[in-house]
């Protein structure tokens, strides 16, 4: 099951702390869908000195070690369910 928004983690192939903010983010670009979208931990997106933002897309098997994890219920667990059952065909994208 996916983690909750508010998890903080740290990637497989990383040392720094990120926070899920999003679950299963489809990205047109590549036809995937993510699994989590993340921001740097404490400071969040910030973005860099040319505006761009500073988020992060990440595999539930690319979770390293869960730091904490987020706020929960039976809401969230029913709106994860739905989450899971979508693919790619399901997501409508803005042009």
């Amino acid at each position: 099951m996916l983690l909750p928004l508010g998890s903080v983690l740290i990637p497989q192939d990383g040392n720094m702390r990120m926070m899920v903010v999003g679950r299963r983010t489809y990205l047109p670009d590549i036809g995937q869908i993510m699994d989590y979208t993340l921001v740097p931990w404490p400071q969040g997106d910030v973005g860099d000195e040319d505006g761009n933002p500073d988020i992060y897309y990440l595999m539930h098997d690319q979770v390293g070690e869960l730091i904490h994890e987020g706020y929960s219920d039976e809401e969230d667990v029913e709106h994860v369910l739905f989450l899971e059952g979508l693919n790619k065909d399901d997501y409508v994208v803005a042009v």
